[in-house]
């Protein structure tokens, strides 16, 4: 009976551990900067790689998780309604109980903890998941299939369009607000910079924005020329600094070679 027990509740606290991977595994996945993961995949981060592909299908993706973990869930809900009948009787109030408590453990511990944890370290848990994960897909890639199927049917009967294999892009506005929000990963002066050359067809002169593209070639050639100048103001005061840090390395260079006595010359024979 002991054997049993401690043998059924290893068995639970597996399904609880399965169930929680899939919940950080989806979450970590869903939430995962793409860029990232291509910036570890063009370094070989294999994991990396793996997870493109997973994102790539995302519709099976999503299927095989949610397949396991509904499983892992509903296996540990069984067992445990089989430890309670089994000590405590087939009483109402009991398999209630025993609901609850599956309940509860489910929720905390393979639901919104893994998610949590996943949510806060997408980067870190992704590839390792896709290790698991991708020969997971091949494995039940038949049972996906047939999943999706009901799946892609129901959403285009509410006439609901997915759009998976997009590629991630993303608009001027969008690359403007990355830039202004870099922190001191950019310094300001290049921020300006990067953010006049996105903005470089639109100009403002006295609070009205004109369009560059409808400039004549001489107006083209006086907007050339300010902008030359303002990049050479906004990098004065660079240059000075470049300026000085050379001006200080030649001095010191020029005292060592000061301070260094001559070499003898080899004597003649």
């Amino acid at each position: 009976m002991d054997f049993n027990l401690n043998f059924q509740l290893v068995l639970l606290a597996v399904l609880l551990v399965l169930s929680a991977f899939f919940a950080i595994s989806e979450t970590s996945l869903m939430s995962v900067n793409r860029y990232r993961l291509k910036h570890l995949s063009k370094q070989g981060n294999v994991g990396a790689k793996l997870a493109i592909k997973l994102l790539n299908e995302t519709d099976k993706l999503l299927s095989v998780i949610l397949l396991c973990n509904n499983f892992a869930n509903a296996a540990a809900a069984a067992l445990v309604t089989l430890i309670v009948v089994e000590f405590f009787g087939t009483q109402e109030s009991i398999i209630f109980i025993g609901t609850i408590i599956t309940t509860f453990m489910i929720v905390i511990f393979s639901e919104i903890s893994p998610k949590v944890i996943g949510a806060a370290h997408p980067e870190k848990l992704a590839p390792y998941c896709s290790f698991i994960l991708y020969p997971l897909l091949k494995v039940f890639y038949p049972i996906v299939l047939f999943l999706n199927f009901f799946v892609l049917g129901f959403l285009k009967l509410v006439n609901i369009k997915t759009n998976f294999n997009q590629k991630d892009l993303i608009n001027m506005d969008e690359l403007k607000s990355i830039i202004s929000e870099s922190g001191t990963f950019i310094p300001q002066k290049n921020k300006s910079i990067f953010l006049n050359l996105i903005d470089l067809n639109k100009v403002t002169i006295d609070e009205v924005e004109y369009e560059s593209d409808d400039f004549t070639d001489t107006q083209k050639n006086l907007l050339q020329e300010i902008t030359i100048n303002n990049n050479i103001q906004s990098s004065k005061n660079y240059e000075i600094h470049c300026l000085k840090f050379t001006n200080e390395t030649l001095v010191a260079k020029l005292k060592e070679e000061l301070d260094t006595p001559e070499a003898e010359e080899p004597k003649k024979e």
